[in-house]
């Protein structure tokens, strides 16, 4: 009988059907038109060096993440209308990534730094992305050449009831892969999570309850806005 009680108090921590789900809605900047879609930087550059230079060709919503690989440190970031991630390895421009999306829909954009076939890769999403004319979320390799994954946001249905605050959780996108979440537009959570990975041979997109996706402490936190 206490068994049957401890499984009990487990599911309700980790289900989020028994608590509230928080309503947030982001607040971006009103985005403005850069000047160049390029910020044409020489490898090297460091990394308050280029946020300087977005500031002053009045960049708006610049986004950033950051990451760890073996003893580097890695962030990557992009501004709206941005054409590129810059990537940085120890505070110095490593490469330009260019993303490939249709000119000027890559605005209030989130990155995610994690890795496939051995390589760094960052995730580029935005409820307005486009490749093609199809919002698409951008998975960018840094190798050479660049190689670019363009998954269409028809793997993910739920994506077509709005995209905001998104999160992303996971460092492996070959195996296990990374873990999606994101709210409406009404600010609630989706009512699924996704789970998608890139291999090198294949891209995968499973979709998963966000009960099960809650069991993940980083992802009941973002659920709940226990942040």
């Amino acid at each position: 009988m206490a068994s049957s009680r401890l499984i009990l108090v487990i599911v309700f921590l980790v289900s989020p059907g028994c608590v509230g789900p928080a309503v947030h809605r982001p607040i971006h900047e009103l985005v403005a038109s850069l000047p160049t879609p390029s910020l044409s930087l020489p490898a090297g550059t460091g990394l308050d060096q280029a946020l300087q230079r977005l500031h002053r060709i009045g960049a708006t919503n610049i986004a950033r993440a950051r990451g760890v690989e073996g003893d580097d440190s890695l962030e990557a970031v992009t501004a709206d209308g941005l054409q590129e991630v810059l990537l940085f390895r120890d505070g110095r421009l490593s490469r330009t990534l260019p993303i490939g999306c249709d000119r000027g829909t890559n605005v209030r954009s989130y990155l995610h730094l994690a890795r496939s076939e051995g390589r760094t890769a960052v995730i580029v999403l935005s409820s307005t992305l486009r490749h093609q004319g199809v919002p698409s979320v951008m998975v960018l390799l840094d190798r050479e050449p660049a190689r670019r994954y363009v998954i269409a946001h028809d793997h993910f249905p739920e994506w077509f009831k709005g995209l905001v605050d998104p999160r992303i959780v996971g460092a492996d996108l070959d195996r296990p892969g990374v873990i999606f979440v994101a709210r409406d537009d009404s600010g609630l959570p989706w009512d699924n999570a996704v789970i998608f990975r890139c291999d090198g041979r294949q891209v995968q997109v499973t979709p998963v309850s966000m009960a099960r996706a809650a069991r993940c402490s980083c992802i009941y936190d973002w659920y709940t806005g226990a942040r």
